[in-house]
């Protein structure tokens, strides 16, 4: 079972529960969650109280009224009876969630509020609980479905050499995982029958269109740099700025999540990946990110969590399609 946990940091009476999801017949032990801020100051990080495990991400939303102009606040998932879970699963929704909540305008008005006044009927209040459920929907049940749901996602692969190191490490570990039979694993992998279609561009001869037509009937789109030549890095720029540009002009993309990935962790070269950031912003790229992953197959970890973060948008974006359909009036 799963508990999310919103906390606010106020300065006069100190870490306290904000909201909470689900909510329940007694909530007592909830408070020692946001006591956690008293010791932490951002970021993520983990806990264990008993029975209970917790993964935190604390995080700040600017505020005229608040001390330093920021409040302070931690987003929580309490585990219960999980004491095997692999937390870092996770993160990409925490995340996500992070990056939800701060779209909300003057945020930092709900957090003014006093404790008696009717919350129910306040905006940002139903806002942010509207967002913590789809948050709480979106994370993976301890039931794993007889049929799962199909997320189609499709890569574009630079390398030079063939197949680089990401591409192959990613193709590996959704296969594995889709066929990991451990009913105890928490896996988003275990929700949903992922298809990844990868295409290696740099040498094809193959023309934009096409590589633009595999974008149709896709949830998500990933871009693999693997390389160091800043030659290549600039060609690489060039084909994913056209691509981009196509694409949300004949298939609309703007909102479809796109992951670039780069395995230099120290790029020779950021002025290219600047750039090719600074299109996707042009154009009113809602959902974008970059990720530096290194090819070394022994640091594993950063490639999951960039993968976790595409498939979390993509979840985030079929539950919020999904309550917008339900909340249609019946003819």
């Amino acid at each position: 079972m799963y508990i999310l946990v919103l906390s606010h940091f106020d300065t006069i009476i100190g870490p306290k529960v904000f909201l909470n999801v689900p909510e329940l017949p007694s909530q007592d032990f909830l408070e020692e969650i946001p006591r956690q801020m008293d010791f932490y100051s951002e970021g993520f990080f983990t806990n264990e109280y008993g029975e209970l495990k917790t993964l935190n991400l604390i995080f700040t939303i600017p505020s005229p009224y608040a001390r330093g102009g920021e409040e302070t606040l931690m987003i929580s998932i309490v585990f219960l009876n999980n004491s095997d879970t692999d937390l870092k699963i996770y993160q990409g929704t925490l995340e996500q969630f992070v990056h939800e909540i701060k779209k909300i305008e003057n945020l930092y008005e709900v957090f003014l509020m006093n404790e008696l006044e009717n919350r129910d009927t306040n905006e940002k209040w139903i806002e942010i609980k509207e967002l913590l459920n789809l948050v709480y929907s979106a994370l993976p049940k301890e039931t794993i479905t007889t049929e799962k749901r199909e997320i189609n996602l499709v890569m574009f692969d630079f390398y030079d050499k063939g197949e680089s190191q990401i591409a192959q490490h990613l193709r590996n570990f959704i296969s594995k995982a889709q066929y990991y039979d451990d009913k105890s694993e928490n896996s988003i992998l275990l929700h949903y029958k992922i298809t990844l279609s990868t295409y290696p561009i740099y040498n094809s001869k193959k023309s934009i269109n096409f590589f633009l037509s595999q974008l149709n009937n896709k949830h998500g789109f990933i871009f693999v740099i693997d390389i160091s030549n800043k030659t290549m890095l600039r060609k690489a720029r060039l084909i994913i700025n056209r691509i981009i540009r196509l694409a949300i002009g004949k298939l609309n993309i703007v909102r479809m999540p796109c992951l670039i990935l780069i395995n230099q962790k120290e790029i020779s070269d950021r002025i290219e990946i600047q750039k090719i950031l600074r299109f996707l912003d042009d154009f009113g790229y809602d959902i974008k990110t970059i990720k530096y992953i290194p090819t070394d197959t022994a640091n594993q970890d950063e490639i999951h969590q960039a993968f976790n973060w595409i498939l979390n948008r993509i979840i985030f974006k079929k539950l919020k399609s999904k309550k917008k359909e339900e909340a249609l009036p019946i003819p």
